[in-house]
């Protein structure tokens, strides 16, 4: 866990403070437990120097990334109950406390009229008449991380049946006693200060419970993922025919409204599943204007033509009327790295994931897991649709928006390119997008990227301070290989947009050094 600088830093540690930062924020997509999946820890206060654990015996080691805890006697009973959160799910727990008991408790609320209203620093001493050591509890705000335990303090009598006097150490006033003869245990009562006396009020009883078992969510087999602003695939990611040809995996063919790229594997019974189903389903799929390639992913021999014959064999089993091609280990595990640019909650692609590209090779869908005709002939009107088209397809209710969400750029996908090491990838895709942006005109792109209401097509908007950080991005590419000429050239011409830009500044000064 990265820790907060206290002192000026050098730029070593300032790095280092910064790697840290991101390693954490990888962690997060990922789903990563922040605990190292160490189950939850309950100790018991022993009276001494010593505790003892009791998660186990008191069924709270789950094994929840857990987070804020707040204790309340929630249904009255004299009990204290437990109220968690989690960082995952499920993101909220009570916990009934039911242990079956002879001891009294004392439950108190107190009231300041000279401190502040809660009397939030306020000390509370409980004198019984048996125990020659008071019990003592401070009232604060805030019990504990992103938690506030509840205001009533609760003291555990234990066999003790008579209570001496109540002393209250009122956060900047004087001390105050309650020596009321009618106190009684298993009682809450109000204190209020200045007026020497309590008065007794109701346990807020709840109940009867009637627990019973949580129905676990039914979770699908795919993941369907929408992409706010359609996404360039690179043009290095590449496949091969059964004949043997490479060609780019997103080449548009003529006429067709997208393709649909599937990732499949000879071994995968979920793949042959949904393989069968859209061969049922291909005069669907034609009419919607899609053009299938389904990828084979079968690890590969040394004899290559004879891999390619075997997968040509088998396809023609299947009677699979969509062009079968074949792909290498570094194409999948470049997919993986561009579609985890575009995705919060993070996950590697399974067997099957399928791809769903537009006429102009922009990525508009990601599935992983099988995916039925019908939902892709659905995700079809998608493809070159208007902004406010894209938003309704990619959440499964309606509703109005408060704040869009923000929508990722091709400039992310270049940046964990080179965060993986697949640095050609990325100075090839950082062209490809310049490229791009070049051909567009910068005022539409201006508008569509950040007006939520427009509807022009977002296929085409191309945000404004991209082309001054890909110009950034491709010049650090080259000074890394040692082309200090080439980096300058893309410094300089990011300083043609962005004259002040400090960093980019910074960077082309260390090219002439």
């Amino acid at each position: 866990m990265s820790l907060s600088p206290t002192t000026q830093s050098t730029a070593s540690e300032v790095l280092a403070y910064d790697k840290g930062w991101a390693a954490i924020n990888r962690l997060i997509r990922a789903g990563r437990s922040f605990s190292g999946r160490e189950r939850n820890c309950c100790f018991l206060n022993l009276g001494g120097p010593r505790f003892a654990t009791v998660s186990a015996a008191l069924d709270v080691d789950l094994p929840d990334d857990s987070r804020g805890l707040a204790l309340t006697d929630w249904d009255g009973d004299g009990r204290v109950d437990l109220w968690m959160t989690n960082r995952n799910g499920p993101r909220v727990r009570f916990l009934k406390n039911e242990y079956a008991t002879e001891y009294h408790f004392l439950a108190l609320r107190l009231v300041g009229t000279q401190s502040n209203r809660d009397a939030i620093g306020a000390r509370v001493e409980v004198h019984l008449r048996d125990t020659p050591q008071p019990l003592i509890k401070t009232l604060a705000g805030g019990s504990g991380y992103i938690s506030q335990s509840s205001k009533t303090l609760h003291f555990g009598l234990g066999p003790s049946t008579h209570i001496d006097r109540i002393v209250v150490h009122w956060p900047g006033a004087e001390s105050e006693t309650f020596s009321d003869a009618s106190l009684q245990v298993d009682q809450r009562y109000s204190l209020v200060q200045g007026a020497g006396r309590t008065e007794i009020l109701p346990l807020a009883r709840r109940g009867p419970w009637t627990p019973h078992a949580a129905a676990e969510p039914t979770l699908p087999l795919t993941d369907r993922v929408v992409l706010l602003q359609p996404a360039l695939v690179p043009h290095e990611l590449s496949i091969q025919s059964l004949q043997g040809e490479i060609r780019p995996l997103a080449q548009p063919l003529p006429g067709s409204r997208g393709t649909l790229v599937n990732l499949w594997a000879t071994w995968c019974s979920n793949c042959l599943r949904e393989l069968d189903e859209w061969s049922h389903e291909r005069q669907s799929l034609e009419q919607a204007g899609l053009h299938i390639i389904n990828v084979c992913v079968d690890e590969p021999t040394d004899d290559r033509v004879a891999d390619l014959q075997r997968i040509a064999e088998f396809s023609a089993q299947l009677h699979l009327p969509f062009e079968v091609t074949v792909g290498d280990v570094q194409v999948v595990e470049a997919l993986n790295v561009f579609q985890r640019a575009f995705i919060g909650r993070q996950s590697d692609l399974p067997l099957p994931s399928s791809f769903l590209i537009d006429a102009e090779g922009r990525l508009a869908v990601i599935y992983k897991g099988p995916v039925s005709a019908a939902q892709v002939v659905e995700d079809a009107k998608l493809l070159g649709a208007d902004r406010e088209t894209i938003f309704a397809g990619a959440i499964p209710f309606s509703g109005q928006w408060l704040e869009r969400p923000p929508v990722t750029s091709g400039r992310m996908a270049a940046v964990a390119f080179i965060e993986q090491g697949y640095t050609t990838i990325a100075e090839q895709y950082a062209r490809q997008l310049l490229q791009t942006s070049g051909s567009r005109d910068p005022s539409v792109a201006s508008d569509a990227a950040n007006d939520p209401a427009d509807a022009t097509n977002v296929t085409a908007a191309v945000e404004p301070d991209d082309t001054v950080s890909l110009r950034h991005l491709l010049g650090a590419v080259l000074f890394d290989r040692q082309d200090f000429a080439g980096a300058r050239e893309q410094y300089l011409l990011a300083l043609e947009l962005a004259p002040h830009n400090r960093d980019v500044r910074q960077e082309l000064a260390r090219t002439c050094l």
